[in-house]
């Protein structure tokens, strides 16, 4: 069962954003269904059209955002893992250095 493999409770957390390539290309808009410390389960239009590793931002003004990786898919949500310092910085990925169009 996935709840036992969970290290981080989950908060229901119902909050509009946008997901992005990790190159800053706009790929959909999204809700949260609910959050931990260690991911997101993100409702979206088509989870087939979510890359990967994405950025995830939740605020009108692209300051809070996450950069992360996909861990499952349904037919209308994903569920993503936020990527820590070190993944990044072996990925060579940023999250100061990803341009968000608005």
């Amino acid at each position: 069962m996935l709840g036992c493999k969970r290290k981080d409770a989950r908060r229901t957390f119902k909050w509009f954003g946008r997901i992005f390539s990790v190159d800053g290309a706009v790929i959909c808009e999204c809700m949260t269904q609910n959050v931990s410390a260690a991911g997101v389960k993100l409702i979206v239009p088509e989870p087939i059209a979510v890359p990967s590793e994405f950025v995830l931002v939740l605020s009108k003004e692209n300051r809070v955002r996450r950069n992360c990786k996909i861990l499952w898919r349904s037919e209308k949500a994903v569920g993503a893992r936020f990527l820590n310092a070190m993944e990044l910085a072996e990925r060579r990925v940023r999250p100061e250095t990803v341009v968000v169009a608005t």
